[in-house]
């Protein structure tokens, strides 16, 4: 009988699963690199760089369309708003021309929420900070400025989805991460045994045993 020792699965029974998952879980591909599997560290790494790099464009393109919309309503609207203006009050804004009722004019905020039977400051109270007036629908120049900050309104928005949705695809992306270097290692795992193999030879018999590491 010939004893016949295998190492072929042994390139990661020293490593820890557990800790390559940890890894995963920090930064995608950094579990596969602790366990050796180098050419498949790199897709991940590079995901999740294409994410972090998504994640900070969005929030700039966020953080400019917040700031852009305000300068417009401060500006144009005869609004205070700071720079980081209550999400319900820019609604507000881009759906009533003014906060409070002006005289020859039925557009406003106020007038609106007492037709419905509400508090007018239910929500939002009587003050600088919650006022605004883009003008009659007299001048034409009014609507267009409203245009202008509905735009940056409707793409800070859209970059909040967006940022939120980045956010999501790097936390998959170590789950991922973290479920490939377990399947590995346990493929690696599984490998590792003792095999008898025989085979016939002239007057007996020679049988080889395995031992998988």
């Amino acid at each position: 009988m010939i004893v016949q020792i295998d190492t072929a699965g042994s390139g990661t029974s020293e490593r820890s699963t557990v800790a390559a998952m940890g890894l995963s879980l920090l930064v995608p591909g950094w579990g596969h690199r602790y366990l050796g599997y180098n050419s498949r560290a790199t897709p991940y790494f590079a995901t999740d760089l294409v994410g972090w790099v998504a994640l900070l464009g969005t929030w700039l393109t966020s953080q400019a369309a917040l700031s852009n919309a305000a300068e417009i309503a401060n500006r144009y609207g005869n609004a205070n708003l700071g720079s980081d203006p209550d999400p319900d009050l820019l609604s507000a804004i881009r759906s009533y021309r003014s906060r409070r009722a002006v005289s020859g004019r039925h557009d406003s905020y106020d007038e609106a929420m007492i037709l419905a039977g509400k508090n007018p400051e239910m929500e939002f109270p009587d003050d600088e900070a919650h006022s605004w007036d883009w003008g009659s629908r007299e001048n034409p120049e009014n609507d267009i400025h409203i245009q202008s900050f509905e735009s940056q309104v409707r793409l800070w928005r859209g970059s909040q989805v967006a940022m939120f949705a980045t956010v999501g695809s790097l936390v998959v992306v170590r789950l991922v991460a973290a479920m490939d270097v377990l399947r590995l290692n346990r493929s690696a795992a599984s490998r590792a045994g003792i095999s008898l193999e025989t085979r016939p030879l002239p007057g007996g018999m020679d049988a080889t045993l395995a031992v998988n590491f």
